[in-house]
């Protein structure tokens, strides 16, 4: 990592902190100490991408993804089984259509994303595929819009340094290229 991609990083993470905190000011009555669980997560998606990047580039996006989600089977049945989700009438057609609708989310929405992912983690470096997900915020004010929840200058601010910073590390990453080049 670069100063250029450090500062991007740095202003990405400055517009998705402004974006929570700015929500807090219209819903103040919320605990947003539960954010600290989405910082706490993005630590943990760091050390991921770094981890693909480095010890499984070699292996095909498939299979890292077919291997995150076999070891993810064993809990998720005993969450099943602790929910009483089996106790359950399965011949209702409402419980078959939910589950139907929570299969193709989590095949589409999950499972191609993620290999999506760990693919553009084999074919980039980490701070580029991370800087992607800044704009995640972005979509979710989008949704909160078309939800008619309320949106202020405060937030169309924030998500502006958001995708600002992520230009910033393309940029960075474009310069580097051509330094590469130009001394080759």
């Amino acid at each position: 990592m670069n100063s250029n991609k450090a500062i991007g990083v740095i202003v990405g993470l400055i517009g998705t902190a402004g974006l929570i905190l700015s929500n807090a000011s219209f819903n103040g009555n919320e605990n947003y100490l539960y954010s600290i669980l989405g910082v706490l997560a993005a630590v943990c998606y760091a050390v991921n991408v770094n981890l693909l990047k480095k010890y499984l580039s070699g292996i095909p996006a498939v299979a890292v993804t077919s291997g995150c989600f076999a070891v993810l089977l064993v809990p998720a049945f005993l969450i099943l089984i602790w929910s009483g989700f089996f106790t359950e009438d399965l011949t209702n057609i409402e419980l078959q259509k939910s589950v139907g609708f929570i299969a193709i989310l989590g095949v589409l929405g999950t499972g191609v994303a993620m290999i999506l992912f760990n693919r553009l983690v084999q074919i980039t470096n980490p701070v580029f595929t991370s800087s992607v997900t800044y704009t995640m915020p972005i979509i979710a004010l989008g949704w909160g819009v078309l939800d008619d929840e309320v949106f202020s200058l405060n937030q169309l601010f924030f998500a502006m340094l958001v995708i600002i910073g992520v230009l910033i590390v393309n940029r960075a990453k474009a310069i580097s290229i051509k330094r590469k080049n130009r001394l080759a």
